[in-house]
C-alpha cells in the first residue's frame, strides 16, 4: 500500500490495522452525515466535537503534520473512501479486500448509505 494512511488506521507493514481511537471519530463522521445529510452541517458538528485530522510524522524528516480542523473536502474524501467499507482502491479500480474485513459489516452499510446519499444530492 502506498500514500498516506487513512484516518482510523495505522500502517502494519503493507496492510492496515484499525486505530480504535481514530475509528470512533470516523464512525461519528459517518453517523453525522446519515443524520444531517449535508457536509456543511457535519463540518459544524465535527468542529464542535473537536475531531481533528490524523497526526502524521514524516519518516524522512521527522516533521509532524496533521492534527488540524477537518475541512469539507476531507469529509467528502472520507465518506467516499472505499477503505472504510473494507475495500481497496488501486488507481481507479476498487477491489474487495482479500484479507479479513477491517471493520464490521455495519460500516460497509454505513459507507454505502453515505455514498448513495451524497451521489443523489448532486443530481
Amino acid at each position: 500500500m502506498g500514500g498516506n494512511v487513512p484516518m482510523g488506521y495505522d500502517a502494519d507493514g503493507r496492510t492496515l490495522k484499525v486505530n480504535k481511537g481514530e475509528a470512533k471519530s470516523i464512525k461519528t463522521i459517518f453517523d453525522l452525515y446519515l443524520e444531517h445529510k449535508t457536509l456543511q452541517r457535519v463540518k459544524q458538528e465535527v468542529d464542535r466535537l473537536g475531531i481533528r485530522t490524523k497526526r502524521r510524522t514524516s519518516n524522512r524528516s521527522g516533521i509532524n503534520s496533521g492534527n488540524k480542523l477537518i475541512c469539507r473536502g476531507n469529509l467528502h474524501a472520507m465518506l467516499f473512501n472505499p477503505v472504510y467499507a473494507g475495500m481497496v482502491r488501486h488507481k481507479t479500480v476498487v477491489h474487495e479486500d482479500n484479507a479479513k474485513p477491517s471493520l464490521p459489516l455495519r460500516h460497509l452499510i454505513r459507507f454505502k448509505h453515505c455514498a448513495a446519499a451524497i451521489s443523489s444530492s448532486k443530481r
